[in-house]
């Protein structure tokens, strides 16, 4: 199956890690009793992966994989999550997207955490003003990488966990 791979994601690791935690997150939903189906290109553009309908109501989704702190490290973290706010092209990022809520992969569960509730925390408690140049300086403030138009702030996972609306779904599969 093809899926989404960003041109300066040169050896495809990335985008295949993500689409597997789209697949497991998919599954997880499923066996809670969702059907779920995939988003139009439209909706994909919007920062949507699909919806998962039960009992007639939809509930959009945009699943983020575990994420190193810098792509030269070695291992996949818990720890930290890093947080679009403008994407590679300089348009909003997936924090203002279309989804209802952010699924977040974890080593053993989702954290899964209203997209709303989550850039109203970032719009509180980041100084995008002040301009990190790695990576590993940029807790609450603005890092761009070299060559792109993007905007990200990394925050602490134990942040998304204090926000009010969130629910936890454990990886059984």
């Amino acid at each position: 199956m093809a899926f989404y791979r960003n041109q300066r994601d040169v050896t495809g690791e990335c985008s295949a890690h993500g689409h597997a935690a789209e697949t497991v997150f998919r599954e997880l939903l499923k066996a809670e009793g969702y059907t779920v189906t995939d988003a139009t290109m439209e909706e994909q553009r919007n920062h949507v992966d699909f919806i998962a309908t039960r009992n007639n109501s939809n509930t959009r989704f945009d699943v983020k994989a575990r994420k190193k702190i810098s792509r030269q490290d070695n291992n996949y973290q818990d720890e930290f999550v890093w947080v679009e706010i403008l994407n590679v092209r300089g348009d909003k990022g997936w924090v203002f997207g279309g989804a209802d809520f952010i699924a977040f992969e974890r080593e053993k569960d989702f954290l899964i955490v209203r997209r709303d509730k989550l850039a109203d925390f970032i719009q509180k408690t980041c100084n995008l003003r002040k301009q990190a140049f790695h990576p590993s300086e940029a807790l609450y403030c603005r890092y761009q990488r070299r060559g792109r138009q993007d905007c990200v702030t990394l925050i602490t996972a134990e942040d998304l966990v204090k926000l009010t609306e969130r629910t936890i779904l454990k990886n059984v599969i």
